[in-house]
């Protein structure tokens, strides 16, 4: 619940900060437009909008701190520059990718000082400072608390070390087809309001006369394009982070189309017709989420949505972990499926949460392997999830494939199995329990298999 309520959260502060950001560039009834049209995006089960992303606090961040970075240019205060720095700032710590939104801010930010305080240079060079100054605060905080923990090592591996290597996995030459399939899968519930936003963005490219808002429209989209790219892999929720420019697009079509027929009185007939589009564009993409927004139970929503993955089956093993070990006791999964964690409410036995980096064809994936068997070992968790899901692991050709072969060894003089779960994971699954378990033949169907340390002390 306090997930769900979360997103609500964020994803309504975020529409919010959609309006005010809007307004500051177009009229209200045009920011009114883009902000419903973010809204109903956003939550759209094309991009798994109903699902607690990054992304989503990537948006809210992001759009605080390009708010911000309008009233600095509308008000010449060095504050305004800060916060938006600040803002930016927390939108990376989210999610490396919103990097190019720094970038977009940082480059829109100089190019108006230099424009709007020449000759006084030394003026703009100030709100420089200062927005660079907000941008530094939040990394340099969070870099001191980790070194202060004495997991800085830790944190450069992964922010830095190892996203070199995930950003270099995918090839090249596959990145187009990739692309094309994934925005295919995205736009196709709401086409009507993409089409409307790609004339929006059109018209902000060819428009002469709209100063610099046409600029902060098209540079925020080609921000949120490249907010998509990182890594080559372009997946569905990823769009997210250019949906609020597309938004604005949206508004920017309807304002445009609107003075374009003002101007030719012989179709003041049609003075409606925008906004009936707009209104029709978005009917459509409600019409198109209905049956996952409203009609489809959460369990068949799951099954739909996240093919092959035992989101539905978890919960019950979660739920037998939580009955059976106290809440001192601890847990690994042998997978990813975090959420085990968090259902079963006890502690992890390893900090390996996901196992996808570990089944990459990367230089670190050996290390990050033996370092999760011997916090497995050393923590001698009450129960261990093995996931014989290939989703769950996604071994990529070459992967080195320790971790299971140090199970194999391991775990037979230690653990126990006390529950199977067989199936596809997008229809009821097989149970069993205890001797059954135990008895259950080797399957190649997907399974979760749960294990009991055998010494383990009576629940309490």
């Amino acid at each position: 619940t306090a997930s769900r309520m979360a997103v609500i959260g964020v994803t309504s502060l975020s529409t919010v900060l959609m309006f005010l950001l809007g307004r500051r560039l177009m009229d209200a009834r045009y920011a009114v437009a883009a902000a419903v049209t973010f809204a109903l995006m956003t939550a759209g089960n094309s991009v798994l909008g109903l699902a607690g992303h990054a992304n989503h606090f990537v948006v809210v961040f992001t759009l605080l701190g390009l708010w911000c970075l309008l009233n600095w240019d509308e008000k010449r205060n060095a504050r305004w520059a800060f916060f938006s720095g600040l803002a930016l700032s927390l939108a990376v710590l989210m999610k490396q990718h919103a990097a190019v939104f720094i970038i977009f801010g940082g480059v829109w930010l100089t190019v108006r000082a230099f424009t709007k305080f020449l000759p006084e240079e030394k003026n703009g060079w100030r709100h420089l400072l200062f927005f660079a100054a907000g941008c530094a605060c939040p990394l340099l905080i969070t870099a001191i608390l980790l070194g202060a923990a004495g997991v800085l090592d830790r944190m450069w591996l992964w922010t830095f070390k190892y996203a070199a290597q995930y950003a270099t996995l995918t090839p090249l030459h596959i990145a187009p087809g990739l692309f094309v399939t994934a925005f295919a899968r995205v736009i196709e519930p709401f086409l009507p309001l993409w089409l409307l936003g790609g004339a929006g963005f059109l018209s902000a490219l060819l428009a002469r006369n709209s100063g610099p808002r046409r600029w902060f429209i098209l540079g925020f989209g080609l921000a949120g394009f490249a907010f998509v790219c990182p890594g080559l892999v372009f997946r569905n929720q990823y769009f997210i982070g250019a949906l609020p420019a597309l938004a604005l697009s949206v508004g920017v079509a309807w304002q445009a189309s609107e003075r374009w027929l003002a101007r030719r009185p012989q179709w003041q007939g049609l003075s409606l017709l925008p906004l009936s589009l707009v209104l029709l564009a978005l009917a459509c993409g409600v019409a198109s989420e209905w049956t996952a927004w409203v009609e489809l139970p959460p369990r068949k929503l799951a099954w739909k949505n996240y093919w092959g993955n035992p989101f539905n089956e978890v919960p019950v093993l979660a739920d037998y972990i939580r009955q059976h070990s106290g809440p001192r006791e601890t847990l690994a999964v042998l997978g990813s499926e975090p959420q085990a964690y968090f259902y079963a409410q006890r502690r992890a036995a390893t900090g390996y949460l996901y196992t996808y980096p570990l089944m990459e064809d990367q230089p670190y994936a050996r290390r990050m392997q033996e370092e999760m068997a011997a916090q497995i070992a050393a923590a001698q968790p009450r129960f261990v999830l093995l996931v014989n899901v290939p989703v769950s692991w996604l071994v990529r050709p070459g992967a080195d494939r320790f971790l299971f072969d140090w199970w194999s060894s391991y775990s037979p003089n230690r653990y126990e199995v006390v529950a199977v779960c067989q199936g596809n994971f997008h229809s009821p699954s097989k149970w069993f329990w205890q001797e059954a378990a135990r008895a259950c033949p080797p399957s190649s169907m997907p399974s979760l298999v749960l294990y009991e340390l055998k010494t383990a002390p009576a629940a309490h």
